[in-house]
């Protein structure tokens, strides 16, 4: 306030609130990351592809009216992966091991993907990775990538090697696959054949 102001003045506070920002930036981010492999979380990955869906279905009506005879886009692929042998780490070498079996392929599912896609891990040693609009044949060239990958890694715990594999369970986000349950399921299945006929194959 100004000494000859007879009409009062304004007082401005001024509160710095960025610590208050950047708490609940961490808050956010942790509400949709995994901790242990830092990858989204199935929280995440739920509402992830229910948007990439709702985006899928508005742009195939869209282009349903327009028709221009275009190149069509792929539709998306989901992979559902489960780690084979994951116990037998879990069992022997123990929970410390396990944890830096899953951080590992939580890193190398990120580093393969990041460029065409995102992955999650959705619990235990089950993981997802989704390629929005790719094509058939360039999922089934990733989720080769991704098993070899995997199975080319050789942890060594305690003075003994482990080999891993992984079943991978690919679906395409087809028209009749309706929501994320249904799409989850299907992939989770395809895993499950996998490891039935395999394991270690997609």
């Amino acid at each position: 306030v100004w000494p000859d102001d007879k009409h009062g003045g304004t007082v401005w506070i001024l509160e710095d609130i960025t610590a208050a920002r950047e708490a609940q930036a961490q808050q956010a981010w942790e509400r949709m990351h995994d901790a242990l492999t830092q990858l989204y979380n199935r929280a995440a990955f739920d509402e992830r592809l229910g948007l990439l869906m709702a985006e899928r279905s508005t742009r195939q009506r869209s282009a349903a009216a327009e028709d221009d005879g275009g190149e069509p886009q792929g539709d998306g692929v989901v992979l559902f992966l489960d780690l084979d042998h994951f116990t037998v780490v879990n069992d022997i070498a123990g929970h410390d091991a396990g944890d830096d079996v899953l951080r590992h392929v939580g890193r190398l599912l990120e580093s393969h993907v990041r460029q065409i896609g995102w992955a999650a891990r959705l619990g235990g040693d089950e993981f997802a990775v989704v390629l929005p609009g790719c094509a058939l044949a360039r999922g089934q060239a990733v989720a080769e990538q991704l098993r070899a990958a995997v199975h080319a890694w050789e942890p060594s715990y305690q003075g003994r090697s482990y080999t891993l594999g992984v079943s991978i369970g690919l679906v395409v986000l087809d028209a009749s696959l309706q929501d994320v349950p249904s799409v989850l399921y299907s992939a989770d299945m395809a895993s499950y054949d996998a490891t039935r006929a395999g394991p270690n194959r997609w």
